[in-house]
């Protein structure tokens, strides 16, 4: 009888703790690489990682049971680390075909950008010819800048390019007038935009998405896991992928009119204040000289009559 009992004991242990393993299910460890890119990814010292791309990626964890380890650094760092297969999933990466021969690509865009050529308001930059000979400030290994300086060759116009580890430097070295320009993609200059007083040129290139990839030793289903929620969310008014968007990205849905345009609206404000202010001058001065002329008028006819 105990040896009946003792077994029964043991079936409802083993099936409590298969209970318990399926109510809580193992978490999967995953490497990911981010490098400074706001409003996307922002990474501030001793601070978590934040932004919209975070955001999403933590609303996937959640639901996938991912345990999220983030490798942070220069992109450079962090994409050199992925090549080698030492991050498990690369984020804010565009596809080319040479990184097609190292990475799986994710099918689904997160965001979509362009390169986009900065300066200060007392520069004047209208085309890419007004570059020449002058320095501009580019990320290392960025994409935009490879394309920026294959766009220069094309034309050729020969730009000093000051090398900087991330948009930070870059747009540093522009604030301090280090440089003439910065290149910076679309998403993120417009973050630099309301920290530092720099423009927009008409100078843009390069249109492309931000993509997530994996190493091609590496496993797939991060990136299949990826776009199926991409697909789910993107268009959903109450998904994470929309409320982060809102969160982080209403800075890009703001009027951000380059500063000549100010210049140019107050000028003609004052322009068309200065001439309603000269009509009402002219008026009254016709005005006076009307009833001066009719007053002499009827000092004329008495005096006829």
């Amino acid at each position: 009888m105990t040896r009946i009992t003792l077994f029964i004991v043991l079936i409802l242990s083993f099936n409590s703790a298969m209970a318990q393993n399926n109510e809580y299910p193992k978490l999967k460890n995953i490497s990911i690489g981010l490098t400074h890119a706001p409003p996307l990814i922002i990474l501030e010292e001793n601070k978590s990682p934040e932004g919209m791309l975070v955001d999403f990626l933590e609303a996937i964890a959640e639901l996938e049971n991912w345990n999220i380890n983030w490798v942070v650094g220069s992109w450079s760092d962090v994409i050199a680390q992925a090549e080698k297969g030492g991050i498990d999933l690369m984020t804010y990466i565009a596809f080319t075909p040479e990184r097609a021969e190292i990475f799986n690509f994710s099918n689904e865009r997160f965001v979509t950008g362009w390169g986009q050529v900065y300066s200060y308001p007392n520069e004047s930059i209208n085309n890419i010819l007004d570059l020449h000979n002058k320095k501009v400030a580019v990320i290392k290994d960025d994409i935009h800048a490879k394309r920026f300086e294959k766009l220069c060759h094309e034309y050729s116009i020969n730009c000093v390019f000051s090398i900087a580890n991330d948009y930070d430097g870059a747009f540093e070295l522009l604030k301090n007038n280090q440089v003439s320009a910065a290149v910076s993609g679309s998403t993120v200059g417009i973050s630099y935009e309301k920290k530092f007083n720099v423009i927009r040129t008409p100078v843009m290139f390069n249109p492309s998405d931000a993509l997530f990839a994996t190493a091609k030793s590496k496993s797939e289903e991060p990136l299949e896991i990826i776009d199926s929620y991409l697909l789910k969310w993107r268009n959903k008014a109450d998904s994470p992928y929309s409320k982060s968007e809102i969160k982080w990205m209403s800075i890009l849905h703001e009027s951000n009119l380059p500063i000549w345009v100010w210049y140019l609206t107050f000028g003609i404000l004052s322009l068309l204040l200065i001439s309603v202010a000269i009509a009402l001058f002219l008026r009254s001065k016709i005005k006076k000289h009307v009833q001066q002329h009719i007053n002499q008028s009827n000092q004329l006819k008495q005096i006829i009559n």
